[in-house]
């Protein structure tokens, strides 16, 4: 069965849309291609990154999460300062999600740093 995305206008097999439940036919209007497309041009956007600086910021950290430097095996998380809006780097989502838990608050980090080889 085809579908006809809504973005590029192309006709393609149902496996090239995200499933969706609520959605005729039970997947997205947009193919996967240009969700992504459309997502990173959004988030480059939002933070005011071009395609050559994101790519750069990625090279630097050869591909590597910020924090943990784990080798990145889903998109990275564009990492800010909430009230600046300047851009610190990219980070993994179980690091970027532990920051966020913590507001972003060094102190506290700290803290539970401190904590943690309390134990040791």
């Amino acid at each position: 069965m085809n579908r006809k995305c809504s973005t590029c206008k192309e006709q393609k097999d149902l496996e090239c849309f995200s499933r969706e439940a609520g959605r005729s036919l039970g997947h997205t209007y947009t193919c996967k291609t240009c969700s992504k497309r459309n997502a990173r041009r959004h988030i480059l956007r939002m933070y005011g990154l071009t395609e050559e600086t994101y790519q750069t910021l990625l090279t630097k950290q050869d591909n590597k999460c910020a924090v943990c430097l784990e080798q990145f095996k889903n998109n990275p998380h564009i990492d800010h300062n909430h009230s600046s809006g300047q851009v610190r780097g990219l980070l993994c989502t179980n690091c970027n999600r532990g920051i966020g838990l913590l507001k972003d608050n060094p102190e506290t980090l700290q803290r539970a740093a401190t904590y943690l080889v309390m134990d040791r």
